[in-house]
Formats: structure tokens, C-alpha cells, sequence
């Protein structure tokens, strides 16, 4: 779903890309991700701050997908050496000509996604085998006190725990390991080198 215009406010500059430099790209390294030589795609990729964080350390290609035109824009604004952009809705992948992506970047997009659930069968599918899903969240609670404090109204589908994404990688074929981020949680899942249907 679209950010609402109070959450797509917070979400430019500021203390969030304090945040996602400095705690989830150092988290994410920790808990395995490499991209230098790869190709990488990044699900809900935002105004680009993400992509200027992976493209440091050099991947093969980069693409940046989400669902906001106005973010697109933002993101192409950036004029990011060897990396795209593109509208398109995370449960449609499957519509993407990519080379084989080899590793998949999701920086708190999940909980704002109805069908989170398709999106993580449609990264199972995407990836190359053995490519790696490298996810952050925040918990669940969290989601919850923004929405009666701040009016950012994620949709009570997309409220997961911990637990039920795990349980859900695990059934479409992925290999997890977790860690706390204070706020939320870190994910990275390896996919088996068969494919789920």
C-alpha cells in the first residue's frame, strides 16, 4: 500500500538514514549480507538512501523497486552510478526482466503490505539459488503505537510477529537467522537451491 502523507513525510532525510546507515546496514553485514559483484534488488527502495548505502560496496547491477511513483522520482533524482529504478507493486516480481538476482534488500517495507505474505513467495521465486533475503522490521507493537500516535495507518494484515514471518520463510524453503535491532528485528534467509512453486 501507498504511504499515507504523514508517514511519507518522516520517511525523507533525518534521523532515519541516521538510523539506516549507521544500525540496519551494519546489522545486515553482520548477519551475512554481501553485494559487491552481485545483482541486488531492493523492495520498497524508497526516495534512494538505500540505494546509495548498497552502492557503496558494489554490486554487479541494482534495482530499486516500489510501489510510489513520487518516491521513484525522488530515488532517480539521486543519479546513482549503475543503478534503476522502477514502479511496480513486490507481489508482481515475476513481471521484472532482471539478470538472476542473487540478493534482496527490504528495509521496513513488509509491515506496510497487505500481502506480505505473496511478496515473500514472490522473492522465493525471484532469487537465484542459494541468493539471500536480507529483511528489517520493526516490531510489532511499534507499528501499532505510530498508528494511534501518529496517524500512519499500516494495515492490520501486515502486523506480523517475529515468529510469523520466520514460520513463513520457512515454508516457502528458507534458511533463517535472526537478530534484535532494538526497535525491531533483522532477517536473512537463504533459499534452497530448488524452487517453491
Amino acid at each position: 500500500m501507498r504511504l499515507n502523507h504523514n508517514e511519507f513525510n518522516a520517511m525523507q532525510g533525518g534521523f532515519k538514514e541516521i538510523i539506516h546507515k549507521h544500525l540496519e546496514m551494519r546489522t545486515l553485514k553482520n548477519l551475512g549480507l554481501e553485494i559487491t559483484g552481485k545483482n541486488v534488488l531492493e523492495i520498497g527502495c524508497g526516495s534512494g538512501y538505500g540505494a546509495e548505502l548498497l552502492s557503496a560496496y558494489q554490486p554487479k547491477t541494482y534495482l530499486g523497486i516500489d510501489l510510489m511513483p513520487e518516491q521513484i522520482r525522488l530515488a532517480q533524482q539521486r543519479n546513482i552510478n549503475n543503478s534503476q529504478f522502477e514502479v511496480l507493486d513486490a507481489t508482481r516480481m515475476n513481471q521484472l526482466n532482471t539478470p538472476p538476482i542473487e540478493e534482496i534488500v527490504v528495509f521496513r517495507i513488509l509491515h506496510h503490505i497487505p500481502e506480505w505474505k505473496a511478496v515473500l513467495k514472490a522473492s522465493a521465486k525471484k532469487l537465484s539459488p542459494g541468493g539471500s533475503i536480507y529483511i528489517i522490521e520493526p516490531y510489532r507493537y511499534l507499528s501499532k503505537l505510530a498508528d494511534l500516535f501518529l496517524a500512519w495507518q499500516h494495515p492490520p494484515e501486515a502486523l506480523f510477529t517475529t515468529a510469523e514471518i520466520r514460520e513463513e520463510m520457512h515454508q516457502l524453503g528458507f534458511a533463517t537467522k535472526t537478530t534484535s535491532i532494538g526497535y525491531g528485528f533483522a532477517m536473512q534467509g537463504t533459499i534452497a537451491s530448488a524452487k517453491t512453486d
